[in-house]
């Protein structure tokens, strides 16, 4: 990549800029035991000059607002949806592996895994769980979208609706690989095994402030409740 798009703040308003990729120092420090492969290295700058055109101002309507929906989108209330999709695919890539593997696993004693009661329920109640996830996460982009379409300001309502629900999709996701990592038993722990990876990335997905259910789901309480939800930036 030759740019960097990343944040920042001036005089407490946040700001996304964009600065070419050699003006930047990046700084080997990603070494994680989830989400291993993004690459979220912290990245250093020194004396840069960031012209206003390579500003974005977060929280303000930019140039583009009325050109199209997708320009009307909130910061904080829709964009974190695009993070809940990693730990719900996350989880659904889980499960299938899941599946193929224990169709044809059996014990030391010679006995299908497969048919063991305790494994299939186990298997059916995290697949409801994704399932539900994905589910809710696309509801509300659809009704939020309609809304955009429509020119329609979305109420502080839904706003806190999505907050909740980007919050607890990935903790729909992070049970359902739970459940699935524990009925895989010992035999998952190898590291050559997937399900041993979705574990660890979908517990570094539900890591993301964005989505954290403590901040988000308060907010949603205090909607709910007519009380001043005060806004939070991460």
């Amino acid at each position: 990549a030759d740019w960097h798009l990343t944040g920042m703040a001036i005089g407490g308003k946040p700001l996304k800029i964009l600065v070419p990729q050699a003006e930047c120092e990046i700084i080997d420090n990603w070494h994680v035991v989830g989400l291993a492969g993004t690459g979220s290295k912290d990245i250093k700058m020194d004396n840069v000059f960031i012209p206003d055109h390579r500003t974005i101002p977060i929280g303000e309507k930019g140039p583009l607002f009325d050109k199209a929906p997708i320009f009307r989108i909130p910061q904080w209330s829709v964009n974190p949806f695009s993070l809940v999709g990693v730990t719900i695919g996350i989880a659904q890539g889980a499960i299938d592996q899941f599946v193929e593997d224990m169709k044809t696993r059996a014990s030391r004693f010679g006995s299908k895994v497969a048919e063991f009661q305790s494994l299939q329920l186990r298997l059916a109640e995290s697949a409801a769980e994704v399932d539900a996830a994905k589910k809710i996460m696309l509801s509300d982009l659809r009704e939020t979208m309609e809304f955009l379409e429509h020119n329609e300001a979305l109420s502080i309502e839904m706003m806190a609706r999505n907050k909740r629900d980007m919050a607890y999709c990935p903790i729909l996701a992070t049970r359902a690989v739970d459940r699935i990592f524990y009925a895989a038993g010992a035999g998952g722990l190898f590291l050559s095994e997937d399900i041993q990876r979705s574990f660890r990335d979908v517990h570094a997905g539900n890591k993301q402030i964005a989505l954290n259910w403590d901040i988000n789901g308060t907010t949603y309480g205090k909607v709910a409740l007519g009380l001043d939800p005060a806004p939070v930036r991460w």
